[in-house]
């Protein structure tokens, strides 16, 4: 989050209040969850998503917490790329894991997680780490 992004977010947090920007948050998760219940046209979606996008780095401010969200978040995608082996991700088909024997393939989901991933998956989730 870039400095003007984070000055903006905390004016907001220290007009409106906490406990008011917290029911705010909420407010605009349940936008989220009706546009898209509703099915919604895929603008008024990025809209509601910009919405909530903007409370929840108002929160990760709130609640000091970051890091932390970043770090589950990284654990998050690190749990979903070992379920699905990246295949279906990338669109590509995953080679074989040299160290497990264990064949990937689009649209496969593996019994046991290959480790290390392969070079492929280690790529990805590179990226993902430096969004």
């Amino acid at each position: 989050m870039n400095n003007v992004r984070r000055a903006i977010l905390r004016a907001a947090i220290a007009h409106y209040g906490r406990g008011n920007q917290q029911l705010k948050a909420i407010e605009e998760l349940s936008e989220l969850i009706r546009a898209l219940a509703r099915g919604d046209d895929s603008e008024n979606v990025a809209e509601e998503m910009a919405d909530v996008r903007i409370m929840l780095d108002q929160l990760e401010i709130m609640f000091g917490n970051r890091e932390d969200v970043r770090r589950i978040e990284l654990e998050k995608l690190d749990r979903l790329n070992r379920r699905l082996h990246v295949a279906e991700v990338i669109g590509e088909e995953c080679p074989t894991n040299a160290d497990t024997g264990v064949q990937g393939g689009k649209g496969k989901a593996l019994s046991e997680p290959p480790t290390p991933a392969c070079r492929q998956c280690a790529d990805y989730i590179t990226a993902m780490e430096t969004m």
